[in-house]
């Protein structure tokens, strides 16, 4: 999925697909999806993650993006946090799950 989003009155493109928690490890150094389900247990390190995946969502949609400060460096204090209820939109539509389960749940086998 690609969406532009207008930060400071610029118009940055961000890309979401499979290969985004694979650059997130490769640009970031952490593993994203292990990363994921402990930000519930530890809400002050969200804002951290998704400043982090909004930089790897820009820099896949335009690999001439700079390193995580210099494009951090070009918003204000507050400024990405406004975009990043629409980043997390993106990351959970590129995570549905849209293959139904085999096995219905409570349901065993009699022997």
């Amino acid at each position: 999925m690609k969406k532009t989003i207008t930060i400071d009155e610029k118009e940055i493109a961000f890309v979401a697909n499979a290969m985004t928690p694979l650059l997130y490890k490769k640009w970031i150094g952490e593993d994203l999806l292990v990363i994921m389900p402990t930000l519930q247990n530890d809400p002050s390190a969200t804002a951290e993650v998704f400043t982090k995946l909004a930089y790897v969502m820009a820099k896949q949609a335009d690999p001439e993006v700079g390193d995580l400060e210099e494009w951090l460096e070009q918003f204000g204090i507050f400024s990405l946090y406004n975009a990043l209820p629409q980043l997390t939109d993106m990351w959970n539509v590129e995570n549905k799950t849209t293959v139904a389960p085999k096995k219905k749940a409570g349901k065993r086998k009699e022997s």
